[in-house]
């Protein structure tokens, strides 16, 4: 049977804070919109729940990943490093912040 390897992907990720329905309020940087509508199939793939990650890839596409699958499956882009108020986080939630603000 063939197997495969994930190639290297480069996303852009939120913390959703709240869920009501199909709208979401993301963790965003003050001067930002955190107001999500998620679509019919968005929804329907996967309820999101406060603690998930709304993701959007480069092309554009964007769903809801659950926590702990965002979690182990990626790692914050290398040499992109700053200090911030996200520093009193944890190491991960550190990390998260330079996926989410490019520091």
């Amino acid at each position: 049977m063939p197997q495969f390897v994930a190639k290297p992907l480069h996303v852009q990720a939120w913390q959703i804070l709240t869920v009501h329905r199909n709208h979401i309020r993301l963790d965003v940087p003050a001067g930002y919109d955190p107001d999500v509508f998620l679509t019919a199939r968005q929804v329907n793939s996967r309820y999101p729940v406060a603690g998930d990650y709304y993701v959007m890839l480069d092309d554009g596409f964007a769903f809801v990943s659950p926590r702990h699958v965002f979690e182990r499956k990626y790692a914050p882009a290398p040499g992109r490093h700053g200090t911030t108020r996200q520093d009193l986080r944890s190491p991960f939630e550190q990390s998260v912040a330079t996926f989410r603000y490019g520091i």
